[in-house]
């Protein structure tokens, strides 16, 4: 088989919606997320990332003082619609999932908990980063209030330590070529104050 066949056999695998980093390999996939983020967050402490043999994390990475760092790789999309569109015979039939502050807040929070409540396997961990990557066309689009949801405080998880939202492309503004990233803020609640350690 030609390098022209396989490439044509893997975009006829490839989903139609919200598709940016879909890839019929798990494991090279959830590095080149790890990669993508490890650029987008200028993290250049951070070397030799490699899958794991059992997750929960998906990945591994070493910092800049001989610490392991395990990352989760998720993803945030309306399976609906990633469903309803696999059906879809015309440009006509595509539909997209309505993404609102109040929706994407919920459901990084539901992402957050679950991912949270999972058993983590090898470390120690310096650290343990969940990377959320998204490529739905309501939240990657300049209209979405990504800001906003930078502000949100999320509720503090009991194992992992960073929260970040990886999105696939945002026109505006200029990101010097990396996709933008937000780290979400960890807090026990909607009191801020928490946050810098006051009572």
């Amino acid at each position: 088989m030609s390098w022209l066949q396989r490439l044509r056999a893997i975009l006829a695998k490839t989903r139609k919606y919200s598709s940016f980093w879909e890839w019929p390999d798990k494991e090279v996939k959830e590095r080149g997320i790890v990669r993508d983020w490890i650029a987008a967050t200028a993290q250049n402490e951070l070397t030799g990332v490699a899958s794991t043999d059992r997750d929960p994390p998906d990945c591994i990475a070493h910092d800049g003082d001989g610490g392991t760092v395990g990352i989760e790789v998720t993803e945030l999309v309306d399976q609906r619609a990633v469903e309803m569109n696999e059906r879809a015979t015309c440009l006509e039939d595509r539909v997209y999932c309505a993404w609102t502050l109040q929706s994407v807040t919920e459901r990084i929070e539901e992402i957050i908990r679950h991912k949270d409540s999972k058993a983590v396997h090898g470390g120690p961990y310096a650290r343990l980063v969940l990377v959320i990557h998204c490529d739905e066309p309501i939240v990657v689009s300049p209209c979405f209030p990504l800001d906003a949801l930078g502000q949100h405080v999320f509720s503090q998880p009991e194992r992992i330590t960073e929260v970040y939202l990886l999105l696939s492309y945002r026109p505006d503004p200029p990101r010097q070529g990396y996709y933008p990233c937000v780290r979400f803020r960890l807090g026990k609640g909607e009191d801020e104050s928490q946050l810098d350690g006051q009572p």
